[in-house]
């Protein structure tokens, strides 16, 4: 108790006031965040100490409301490149994807089809799309090394990816010359296809539609580079069953 009068606030309670009291601050500090000088230990903190341990709690049942106050701030947070790398090297995107898992598990445990709707897959799709937002590297690390088996975060890069070019074009030539995506699509196709026919019912495997955006995506970095890099990169992968196709 407090001065002997009334018992000090839950643990939980704290958390919902300090978490909706961020939600207040943070867009009043847009300016000071954008600076990496300024904030980048701030946000470190806010990302790594409080984010990612919260969505990583394993108490998924009691905390669910606390952590869709948690990952709705990160879309508050102005989306720099520097601001982006330091929320996916925070583990913020990782647990983020980890309570995206576990909601789809709970609800499938509860007899309930998914409802992407519902506020906390919302709000997660919400700042796992902001984190890749409009950055190329980013998102290549991501679909090449980072989160290729994961079938969540692939598809909302891959979704970036794909509408990426009509927002800054020559983004699919950039992606062919820069970063080789043809052959991390590649890949990725390669790992998705394994997921899938390994599944226990390969058509309902989200896996699936991993394959599908791959196959969106090829084909139009496909349609925008040079007839004579065409040749070239059909040459590179010809032994590649998608390319074959």
């Amino acid at each position: 108790r407090l001065g002997g009068g009334a018992p000090a606030p839950s643990t939980p309670k704290l958390l919902t006031w300090c978490l909706s009291l961020l939600a207040l601050l943070l867009p009043c500090l847009g300016p000071q965040l954008q600076s990496q000088a300024q904030s980048e230990a701030f946000i470190r903190s806010l990302l790594g100490d409080l984010a990612s341990k919260l969505l990583s709690s394993p108490d998924f049942a009691q905390q669910e409301a606390l952590m869709l106050k948690c990952v709705q701030l990160l879309p508050l947070l102005p989306m720099e490149p520097w601001l982006q790398k330091a929320a996916l090297e925070s583990g913020a995107v990782h647990a983020s994807a980890h309570a995206y898992l576990r909601w789809k598990s709970a609800a499938a445990g509860l007899g309930k089809a998914p409802d992407g709707e519902a506020p906390l897959p919302k709000a997660i799709h919400t700042a796992v799309q902001g984190v890749f937002a409009d950055n190329v590297e980013l998102c290549v690390r991501a679909v090449g090394d980072t989160f290729v088996g994961d079938e969540f975060v692939c598809l909302q890069v891959l979704d970036q990816l794909c509408s990426m070019d009509k927002r800054r074009r020559g983004t699919f030539r950039e992606l062919d010359q820069e970063h080789g995506i043809v052959g991390k699509l590649l890949v990725l196709w390669d790992f998705h296809q394994r997921a899938a026919l390994e599944s226990p019912d390969p058509n309902t495997s989200s896996s699936r539609e991993v394959l599908r955006k791959v196959v969106e995506l090829l084909r139009a970095v496909i349609l925008k580079v040079p007839p004579a890099t065409l040749l070239q990169r059909m040459r590179e992968f010809e032994s590649a069953e998608l390319i074959q196709r």
